[in-house]
């Protein structure tokens, strides 16, 4: 195989960065020396680091978060009244798997949205998909769904009526077949 098919094959593969790194190791003597499995290996864990941090890039984008945060950059400084200790490790994200929550408290403008953006955005580094909501639109949105499925199953019920009723009047010839038929076909 020559290398342009090999190069086109990658492509169609959707593995840039391994293409990338396969170009870097044939322009580089160094890489010489390494045995094939090594090589190989540093190819995938190429492609592989560069897939990570791309999901992890695209979860952090989809959560909507109001701003760019991250634990790195919070202010400790004694004023804040912050547990250092405490932030660090929810930050580790082990609340999410022993499945608890966290409840952010403080008056206005003491850095409640930047410190929820700052776990959402840890947690997505350690691989959790996120989503930032405000409490007023997360109660909003759940009270349209809660509507949405009211209707959704009455006109099940509706549908569930009608067709056993249809049917039956059908099959003891109090209905022409084809008016029940034409009936079950109309919308809600």
């Amino acid at each position: 195989m020559t290398l342009q098919a090999l190069n086109d094959q990658l492509l169609e593969l959707r593995l840039s960065t391994f293409r990338n790194a396969l170009r870097e190791q044939q322009a580089n003597p160094k890489y010489n020396d390494l045995t094939f499995e090594d090589r190989l290996s540093l190819l995938v864990d190429a492609e592989c680091t560069q897939r990570r941090e791309n999901r992890i890039k695209r979860n952090i984008r989809s959560a909507n978060f109001p701003m760019q945060a991250s634990l790195e950059d919070l202010d400790f400084s004694p004023a804040r009244g912050l547990d250092r200790r405490l932030i660090l490790e929810l930050g580790q994200s082990g609340w999410i798997a022993s499945r608890n929550n966290i409840l952010v408290l403080g008056p206005t403008g003491s850095g409640k949205s930047y410190l929820a953006s700052a776990f959402g955005v840890a947690a997505a580094r350690n691989g959790y998909t996120v989503r930032y909501h405000r409490i007023s639109r997360l109660l909003h949105t759940l009270a349209i769904a809660r509507r949405t499925m009211g209707v959704v199953k009455m006109n099940l019920v509706f549908t569930a009526v009608y067709n056993v009723m249809g049917l039956a009047l059908a099959a003891f010839g109090f209905l022409p077949p084809i008016l029940a038929a034409a009936a079950q076909s109309l919308p809600d």
